[in-house]
């Protein structure tokens, strides 16, 4: 109760009108991490090495919070010490509250998967709700009313998913094989919006969770992980979302005038390539 009512003091003092605005927009609200440190500490620290824990605190302190509809915070700009490169996410990373930056390689469509089932009790028909274990929805063991059989399925809670998987920025790989890492979005983060971003091709700085996986192969069993996505911040922009203001324009007219203006663009493209003139020039 202490944290929650914290947290809602620091949505209220900093980040109250975005939060009207995205309660009215059915939009997330964004949260600086940066400014939740410098607000708390503590609270910047729960949220690194508990953020499931935090994220039901700040879901709870947005619902005190007289809003038109609910909203989901969303964190970015984290530490760099929480900066993680895909090659190095280790075991000691899984639960913990991460950013590592890729390029999406593969997506999938997206589709609504079950994240609970509501269940109705024969004898007293009280309705319990169990949430889904991976791929496993379990029944209810028993009810407050002492029955343990015959639940009945009266509804399935869906949640939109994509899975995408990205690699690390070839300027950042060491070695033939760029590493790899898979996520999941959920929610609003499968808008179309949010789809166009993690589309193949793009390059993204992702904040989430990461969380383990199990492996079983015969007797062994290893661990695999992903990252379950809080937030997608673009790193490079679309032409539809490039601004020019008159410097720029200025600059670009400047450079146009020079005779060296397309040796300058051929140089500019991927420089950390050595070589590869003709390949660049024909691009």
């Amino acid at each position: 109760n202490e944290f929650v009512g914290r947290f809602k003091e620091f949505l209220r003092k900093k980040y109250y009108q975005d939060l009207v605005k995205a309660s009215h927009d059915g939009k997330p609200l964004n949260v600086d991490f940066q400014d939740l440190e410098l607000h708390s500490p503590e609270m910047s620290e729960l949220l690194l090495q508990s953020p499931e824990y935090f994220l039901e605190i700040a879901e709870e302190a947005v619902q005190g919070i007289e809003l038109p509809s609910t909203v989901k915070a969303r964190f970015f700009n984290l530490p760099e010490t929480s900066i993680i490169p895909i090659r190095d996410l280790r075991a000691r990373h899984i639960g913990k509250l991460i950013s590592t930056e890729g390029i999406v390689r593969k997506s999938s469509e997206i589709r609504p998967e079950i994240i609970g089932v509501v269940w109705e009790c024969p004898e007293c028909d009280s309705e319990i709700e169990t949430a889904s274990r991976g791929n496993f929805i379990p029944k209810p063991y028993s009810c407050d009313c002492g029955n343990k059989m015959g639940f009945r399925q009266k509804e399935k809670k869906m949640m939109d998913m994509r899975w995408i998987m990205i690699e690390e920025p070839f300027e950042l790989a060491e070695g033939e094989r760029p590493s790899q890492v898979t996520l999941v979005l959920k929610g609003d983060l499968t808008d179309p919006d949010s789809r166009r971003l993690t589309d193949p091709g793009n390059r993204l700085m992702l904040t989430g969770v990461l969380k383990d996986i199990p492996r079983v192969k015969s007797w062994n069993v290893k661990l695999d992980f992903y990252m379950d996505v809080n937030h997608i911040e673009p790193k490079e922009i679309g032409w539809e979302r490039v601004q020019i203001s008159e410097q720029d324009e200025d600059a670009i007219k400047a450079l146009a005038k020079g005779l060296d203006i397309y040796e300058k663009l051929v140089g500019s493209l991927a420089p950390s390539l050595y070589g590869l003139e003709d390949i660049k020039e024909s691009i």
